[in-house]
């Protein structure tokens, strides 16, 4: 019978042989330390890769921190830039990293095997076998208490043989020396298996649709909806780029479906969000609400004899960016990195076409800059096809904002040398691309 429980605390160092950390799945072991102003590092907890390279699974008392967290392990130093509980009373949190790891996330345990303990004691590694737990309670919860070979720091974990998580450590046991409680998997999926992730008011829902088709995919959110008495109830769009080292989002007028432009040929991830108010841009994404979808490749367009006459890079002085939306943009005299992202310079795509039309209609307009990293950064606007301008449509767009993401987002802080594209859609076809290359 599971008596009274203290909350983990840290213990004399007592380490196994280094060789035994080399367990499988070891490489998902991050160490969490907690610098002050002073830039003194003190660790506070172990943390593991959860479903995917840029998230941490750990307990709350492993992530309280009043200074800078940050996760040492594969990859070095990495900062944690966010939190998410699954839900207010969750005994986990999972920490999303500012880079993504290279080491392999942790899937949970599927096959009964022997157990390895995994942790830290201090900024040393702890790991050996331990002998199968018993079961009982953490409050409500089911746990396994076991017997570890040495003093665990908050969030050490059990592996099975096949390097997938069986359990984490949530508490010391008071009957005997080196005691331990921990969730087990199971409990764990449980944490993770509610309707929708919670926190602050915002809710990640559960149970929604992504359905692709040409340039776009559907997002269908009417059975996810959780029962909700407040009137301010806001829903929004979560995308990223599975390569992509940023996400994008929107929150649709009205409805309970949405229509998501995106790049042909890329993998995206979707989640929708439930907030009061306004969107929460903020609040981190849990990748296990995500719904991930790719965006099939399309034919070139071919409606209505459309076909560009030039297409170039131009450029205007920022203060008059919103005047040249309306006249003939000067092109760039070279393409460089200086001039693509000069702070005091509006970059647009210009471009002269023709087509052949009865009434005037319109097109999603998407523009991606495809980099030599492999990223894509997005733009979405709307086409007009005028009726008056069919012979001679001279049109432009402001695309700034996309080389102002990539050196916002790129690792460098600025443009990488390579080839680059701009492609442009309308709805979802390829319309023409422009492409150059940087020294």
């Amino acid at each position: 019978m599971l008596k009274r429980l203290l909350i983990l605390l840290l213990a004399l160092m007592l380490l196994l042989p280094a060789a035994q950390a080399d367990a499988p799945g070891s490489a998902a072991l991050y160490l969490l330390v907690e610098q002050d102003a002073q830039g003194t590092d003190t660790p506070v907890g172990t943390a593991v890769l959860f479903q995917d390279q840029s998230t941490l699974l750990t307990t709350v008392w492993a992530a309280q921190a009043e200074g800078e967290l940050f996760a040492v392990g594969q990859g070095g130093r990495l900062r944690i830039t966010g939190a998410l509980r699954p839900h207010d009373d969750s005994e986990l949190v999972l920490l999303q990293l500012e880079a993504p790891s290279p080491a392999a996330p942790l899937s949970l345990s599927t096959q009964a095997s022997e157990l390895t303990v995994l942790g830290h004691q201090g900024d040393q590694v702890v790991s050996g076998l331990i002998a199968y737990p018993t079961y009982g309670y953490y409050g409500e919860l089911p746990a396994a208490i076991f017997t570890a070979p040495a003093p665990l720091m908050p969030g050490s974990v059990l592996l099975n043989s096949y390097g997938e998580l069986a359990g984490i450590t949530l508490a010391t046991h008071l009957e005997g020396i080196n005691r331990y409680v921990a969730l087990t998997s199971e409990e764990i999926l449980a944490e993770f298996s509610n309707a929708g992730a919670k926190t602050d008011g915002v809710t990640w829902l559960k149970g929604f649709t992504v359905t692709p088709d040409i340039g776009q995919v559907t997002v269908d959110w009417a059975a996810a909806l959780p029962e909700c008495p407040e009137e301010d109830c806001v829903i929004s769009l979560f995308f990223a780029d599975a390569s992509n080292p940023y996400f994008s989002y929107l929150t649709p007028e009205e409805g309970t479906s949405f229509d998501l432009c995106l790049t042909p040929g890329r993998t995206y991830d979707v989640w929708v969000q439930h907030a009061h108010g306004e969107i929460a841009i903020t609040a981190q994404r849990p990748r296990e609400y995500a719904i991930t979808a790719t965006v099939g490749e399309t034919e070139p367009f071919s409606l209505f004899d459309y076909q560009d006459h030039e297409i170039y890079l131009g450029s205007v002085p920022l203060a008059e960016a919103e005047t040249a939306l309306t006249q003939k943009v000067p092109p760039l005299e070279r393409i460089t990195k200086d001039a693509l992202t000069d702070p005091d310079t509006a970059i647009f795509l210009q471009v002269f076409s023709s087509y052949t039309i009865e009434e005037t209609s319109e097109a999603d307009l998407l523009l991606t800059l495809f980099t030599p990293e492999g990223y894509a950064f997005d733009h979405l606007g709307l086409f007009i096809f005028d009726t008056s301008l069919q012979n001679e449509d001279v049109w432009n767009v402001d695309i700034t904002a996309l080389f102002d993401d990539y050196t916002a987002f790129s690792p460098s802080g600025e443009m990488q040398s390579g080839d680059y594209a701009l492609h442009y859609y309308l709805d979802g076809a390829l319309a023409n691309e422009l492409r150059w290359t940087l020294e």
